[in-house]
């Protein structure tokens, strides 16, 4: 066990600060990290308004791990997916949960590990070809760049060679823009204020627009084309339920591949950027893992044969998602009358919870603003309590591509540290970016090339 004391806290509490009409949206919008990690001192459940409507944020990790593995009970649902619903339709990441246990069942053998080795040599490509156009002593935006490069990887996995330059450059263009409206709008106090012809509104509807557009043509692509044996679109396409035989018709194909492109880009992009922006504060385990990947890669291309060599590679990997999980927040209601750690709480209720809030409680991981990769060694991961470390969720609502996004994530770093060295330029601020994911903002890293030791 941890050496830090739990502290005594009520199980349910009222958020301090709300205003009227608003409740607690200002400080919400404002500093939702900080607003929300202050949360966790007041009680085990923190009840908090946007507008008119309650919600309650959960701050013990028991609690949250029963939440989740509970999903009849506690379904997706409130804020951050009713609005995401209405424009992916119901996906696998937005949906319900009568229609996620088909749904689930029908894509599951798609992130099977042995699909996951045969995109192993794809994403390799990808990640050599977005990297050669690099020169050195040049200065790049590292979280544009792993952004752009996370999308690219998730619509050649998706679409193989079925969306063209033009197409992917315009996918890129506005998922920022739809990811962030979405959040704003999740979150929004009164909800007139969405309806407004705004320039941001407009530009807002545009993006769902356009997006719904290019992926029903690379879809329609996919389909017309005779070599897509190796995109998940061909999969989704030929797949048909175990028990019932019943396939996807077209709206349930968009919404399915909408669901995936979203989730992958947009977490997978953050998650590399604030992973290289640590590294870059901290060049001694930068060396080291440079020397890992020398050692174990040879110069050749990654491959999932290399996973179980990269340790320090996957430790440097699970430290970042506990510092800055992509998906920081989400919400579920419950759809019955329910006793959580002794509150009771109503049918219809919006359940929060926050893997940023619950990595960061001191009470579970000693230090917990400190960048440390060996807490993840054997003999220390064993000191963190069970379910503290949730970035995928858990239940059968974790995310069912966690074991590709992890794989994809440790092969980019390994390949791109065993070539290049990115170093923090002096004097630039961090300023992190709160919607839908958690971004860290502008990164402006040096390029070196960095010569092989071998």
């Amino acid at each position: 066990m941890n050496d830090v004391p739990a502290p005594t806290r009520p199980a349910l509490a009222v958020a301090p600060g709300g205003l009227p009409l608003l409740g607690h949206a200002l400080p919400f919008i404002r500093r939702p990290l900080q607003f929300m990690s202050s949360l966790s001192a007041c009680g085990d459940i923190v009840e908090l308004r946007f507008g008119p409507k309650k919600n309650y944020l959960i701050c013990n990790h028991d609690l949250v791990h029963q939440v989740l593995m509970n999903p009849r009970t506690f379904d997706k649902g409130g804020a951050l997916y009713e609005k995401p619903r209405l424009l992916l339709g119901n996906g696998l990441v937005t949906s319900g949960w009568q229609d996620h246990r088909s749904q689930r069942r029908l894509l599951q053998p798609m992130f099977h590990p042995r699909k996951i080795e045969d995109y192993a040599a794809m994403l390799a490509e990808e990640i050599d070809s977005f990297t050669a156009s690099w020169q050195p002593g040049s200065v790049v935006d590292v979280t544009d760049a792993m952004h752009s490069l996370s999308a690219r990887m998730s619509i050649r996995t998706l679409f193989a060679n079925h969306v063209s330059e033009e197409g992917t450059a315009e996918l890129l263009h506005w998922l920022p823009v739809f990811l962030q409206g979405v959040y704003e709008r999740a979150f929004m106090p009164l909800a007139f204020l969405e309806k407004l012809p705004t320039p941001k509104n407009r530009r807002f509807e545009l993006s769902v627009v356009r997006l719904r557009q290019l992926i029903k043509d690379s879809i329609h692509q996919a389909r017309q084309s005779d070599a897509n044996e190796h995109s998940l679109v061909s999969l989704i396409l030929d797949a048909s339920d175990a028990k019932t035989q019943e396939r996807l018709d077209d709206d349930e194909i968009r919404g399915q591949v909408e669901n995936l492109l979203f989730a992958s880009a947009a977490t997978n992009g953050s998650a590399l950027a604030w992973c290289f922006h640590l590294l870059g504060q901290h060049p001694e385990i930068d060396e080291q893992l440079h020397d890992e990947a020398e050692q174990v890669l040879h110069g050749e291309q990654p491959g999932f044969r290399h996973l179980p060599q990269l340790e320090l590679t996957q430790r440097v990997f699970a430290e970042t998602l506990r510092l800055y999980p992509p998906g920081w927040i989400f919400s579920r209601i419950t759809t019955e009358e329910v006793d959580l750690g002794g509150t009771r709480l109503p049918a219809g209720s919006t359940v929060l919870y926050s893997p940023y809030v619950l990595h960061h409680d001191a009470t579970l991981f000693p230090a917990p603003e400190r960048f440390d990769p060996n807490r993840w060694l054997p003999e220390q991961r064993k000191l963190i309590p069970a379910h503290a470390w949730i970035p995928f969720a858990a239940g059968n609502r974790k995310c069912i591509g966690d074991g590709f996004a992890t794989a994809e994530s440790v092969l980019t770093i390994a390949r791109i540290a065993s070539r290049w060295r990115l170093r923090a330029v002096p004097g630039s601020t961090i300023r992190p970016q709160v919607h839908s994911t958690l971004s860290p903002g502008p990164v402006p890293m040096t390029i070196e090339c960095r010569p092989s030791k071998r």
